[in-house]
């Protein structure tokens, strides 16, 4: 996976979809919760709290556990639904830890359990994975003066 800059795809949709690719890093973590807030906005809508805790969830994972370069970061809305996936070049699929509340970290795919409407783990071309989350996310319509 190659690093390249913000991207817009396919801008004539109904369904937008944009994209970032940031190299794995310590701050690819708050690369991807700085690029979610914004492109949640973009999407139209405000409140990307928990957008953003699990994209940085999920890309921590990434970043930590996964054999790879880059993470590349996208968001789709449709409907009232924004849908981020997290891929990288690992195609090692994530199991959710025990409870173990003795340790520190191992929550981040519990979370991502907790507080997404779907989510799952797609192996992408058999050299990768992808995890995705939906999150609803009403649209806010625009004020008008």
């Amino acid at each position: 996976m190659a690093t390249s800059p913000l991207r817009h795809i396919d801008p004539d949709t109904t369904d937008p979809e944009i994209v970032l690719t940031v190299r794995s890093s310590i701050h690819a973590p708050a690369v991807a919760r700085a690029f979610v807030r914004s492109g949640v906005e973009l999407l139209g809508s405000e409140n990307s709290d928990d957008a953003v805790l699990l994209t940085s969830e999920a890309v921590t994972n990434s970043v930590e556990h996964a054999d790879t370069d880059a993470v590349e970061v996208s968001l789709r809305r449709h409907g009232d639904l924004v849908r981020v996936a997290v891929t990288d070049d690992d195609p090692a699929v994530p199991e959710m830890a025990p409870i173990d509340p003795t340790t520190v970290g191992g929550f981040g795919l519990r979370l991502i359990d907790l507080l997404a409407e779907e989510w799952g783990v797609e192996v992408v071309n058999g050299d990768g994975k992808c995890v995705w989350f939906e999150i609803t996310l009403p649209i806010v319509p625009p004020v008008v003066p």
